[in-house]
């Protein structure tokens, strides 16, 4: 019973990061923005989601393409910090001028992620006006983020599942 209870808080913890991450990563490229890499927890957002339920469907779709972005979120931030020789500074996608002091490959990769991220919520089948208001409002409602981890387990558990599949 000490067991589960530890394993289940632990788990809490990790998909609470790894949503916390993922949310501020996907949030700030949606709007055109890469969060400061070095400490997304503190950003902040200056608008508020309108109060709206979000059904199952939509949560799924969220879930998803937040996941799908962090792998390139943790791969841009290590190509830019290698390539600048450091921590990245902030980098807001619509203000050229966050950038421009950053070398070519920097830039281009900042570019790039940008562009991908903002592809892949498109291609969720979200709206991007969907995706932030969903990322806002899980700030600061526990059970939608709570709903939102489910979603995001639910859509691991079903990739394994086919990737089992895929290899009998």
């Amino acid at each position: 019973m000490i067991a589960k209870s530890y394993f289940s808080s632990r788990w809490n913890q990790l998909f609470s990061r790894l949503l916390s991450c993922g949310a501020a990563a996907t949030l700030g490229l949606a709007l055109g923005t890469i969060p400061q890499f070095s400490q997304p927890k503190q950003l902040t957002w200056s608008y508020v989601a309108s109060a709206q339920e979000f059904n199952q469907q939509q949560l799924r779709r969220y879930a998803e393409a937040v996941l799908m972005m962090e792998t390139y979120r943790q791969q841009a931030f290590e190509d830019i910090k290698r390539a600048i020789g450091g921590m990245p500074p902030n980098i807001v996608c619509n203000r050229p001028e966050s950038y421009r002091q950053l070398p070519a490959n920097a830039r281009q990769i900042a570019n790039n992620y940008c562009n991908l991220s903002r592809r892949i919520v498109e291609n969720s089948g979200l709206t991007v006006s969907q995706f932030n208001a969903i990322t806002t409002r899980a700030r600061s409602d526990n059970g939608l983020e709570k709903r939102i981890q489910n979603a995001m387990l639910e859509f691991q558990q079903d990739q394994r599942r086919a990737n089992q599949q895929k290899s009998v």
